[in-house]
């Protein structure tokens, strides 16, 4: 096994929750990139798989798929990799093109993520290949489409009632429509997309077109229309338009409204466009960015108490050190133990240790100003950050902390055990001028906290 295929497996076997979230939403390959040694990257089976290659003819190196990348998405790559890893908010997200082994193009979604050091540092890159040559195909599909309506629509305006060639020329489906709802005419198009012989459409209202449940509502809606008809664009990706066809199968829909006065009277015309398969790329994609959002949280979450994690917290804490000594803002700091919960894990087990752990964490976490940072970054050690606090501030909240964990215990029906709430011992410390990272305001905290258990435990130290 390649050593970063290893390095991921066991980061995986860290959190098994992140095991299943990959394993159920991966799509064509995961791949994982040494940034410090920028030739290792190891990438799964899948994707070569894509490219028609077998997976035992590459080695894990990156120079093998920057040989089949296309040269100027390659450059887009290497550009968003480098933003990516300078400023973590900018995505790295790219939809790139690959060279199929025998000669096609293959267009493929890459994204990742960079995990970084504890001074912020990309190290590795994690992320997955999605291939969407048949979406792209759709897209292309769509703006032929789209531009010859562009090209009818011109011409419809000169004498629509009188076209009927140019009438049934239309690629969606077109009906024309009276001032009752009645459809007066309609294109072999309409009939291929609703089921209906054209015949049969002449013979029935637009409600008929409707799913059950909306033909009241259409009904209104037409009718308000009528009233000042103008050229009305209907749907988009905002609103989902719906239509029946004759098995009984609902489309959604794109419609483009267009008034007319012929010799029977105003008429309007409906030109219908099938987009459901946009839709539902559309909700396919808003899934996929539920998903990594979700993917991300689980990166920076504490699984148990909900918190943010080590890691995660002290990358929070840096930033926030940074911006206290450009400005010249106070920040305050503390380290928060539980007491005795050795002894709690050793009489009552693990479990009742976790709902000790979940419990303290969930009182933290309503005790801090909307400003505040809260983080589990051991054991039974939490943390707490306040930007822009001075000393002072930072005993009020520590004050406030010990009160609700001691209105906890007195307000509990267990005092002592098992299902009782544990108290806490907090140290507290201040940046001062003269420090020069945050590992030594961390420190004093920790000093402070261990005064604190000396001294009786249940109290903050500062």
């Amino acid at each position: 096994m390649h050593y970063l295929e290893r390095e991921l497996t066991e980061l995986i076997q860290v959190d098994k929750n992140l095991f299943d979230y990959l394993d159920a939403h991966l799509f064509d390959g995961i791949w994982f990139w040494n940034l410090e040694q920028p030739e290792d990257e190891w990438l799964s089976p899948g994707f070569w798989r894509t490219l028609g290659y077998d997976p035992e003819e590459k080695t894990h190196h990156s120079a093998n798929w920057q040989a089949v990348i296309h040269p100027e998405d390659l450059e887009v790559a290497r550009r968003d990799l480098e933003l990516h890893c300078a400023f973590d908010n900018h995505p790295y997200d790219q939809i790139v093109r690959f060279t199929h082994k025998n000669g096609d193009t293959v267009w493929v979604r890459c994204r990742g993520v960079a995990i970084r050091d504890s001074q912020g540092n990309a190290v590795r890159m994690l992320g997955i290949h999605t291939e969407i040559s048949r979406l792209k195909q759709i897209e292309d599909r769509y703006k032929k489409i789209i531009s010859t309506m562009d090209r009818v629509y011109a011409d419809l305006r000169i004498a629509l009632e009188e076209s009927e060639q140019l009438f049934e020329s239309m690629p969606d489906a077109v009906l024309q429509v009276d001032h009752g709802g009645n459809i007066i005419k309609a294109n072999t198009q309409a009939s291929l997309l609703f089921g209906y012989t054209t015949k049969e459409l002449i013979e029935m209202t637009v409600e008929d077109l409707v799913p059950e449940s909306s033909r009241a509502a259409h009904f209104n809606y037409r009718t308000a229309y009528q009233k000042s008809p103008e050229v009305r664009e209907m749907g988009g990706d905002a609103v989902n338009l719906m239509a029946q066809t004759r098995s009984g199968k609902v489309l959604y829909v794109d419609i483009r409204l267009s008034p007319i006065q012929t010799k029977y009277g105003s008429n309007t015309i409906a030109v219908i466009r099938d987009v459901t398969e946009r839709k539902k790329l559309q909700q396919e994609l808003e899934r996929q960015k539920q998903d990594e959002k979700k993917l991300f949280e689980m990166s920076i979450t504490d699984s148990l108490t909900g918190l943010y994690n080590r890691g995660y917290f002290m990358e929070l804490a840096e930033r926030a050190f940074k911006q206290a000594g450009r400005y010249n803002h106070g920040l305050c700091v503390m380290m928060i133990d539980i007491d005795d919960f050795k002894i709690i894990n050793d009489n009552f087990g693990h479990a009742e240790g976790d709902r000790a752990l979940t419990q303290i964490g969930s009182l933290l976490k309503s005790s801090i100003r909307e400003t505040d940072v809260v983080g589990r970054i051991g054991g039974e050690e939490f943390a707490i950050y306040l930007p822009e606090a001075s000393l002072d501030q930072g005993v009020i909240l520590a004050d406030k902390i010990l009160f609700n964990i001691e209105d906890a215990r007195s307000n509990s029906l267990v005092k002592e055990g098992a299902g009782a709430c544990p108290s806490v011992s907090i140290g507290l410390a201040v940046k001062q001028s003269d420090d020069d990272s945050l590992s030594e305001l961390l420190y004093r905290a920790d000093q402070q906290l261990y005064k604190a258990k000396a001294n009786g435990k249940a109290r903050v130290v500062y």
